[in-house]
């Protein structure tokens, strides 16, 4: 997992920044309620 993340860090963030405004959304949504 790790050596993955060296050979491709620049993917690895973009899944991670997609994962967290994803979160943030559903987070958003549940407080509206």
């Amino acid at each position: 997992m790790y050596g993955y993340i060296q050979s491709n860090p620049d993917q690895v963030f973009e899944q991670i920044k997609a994962f967290v405004e994803a979160y943030n959304e559903l987070i958003d949504k549940i407080n509206e309620n």
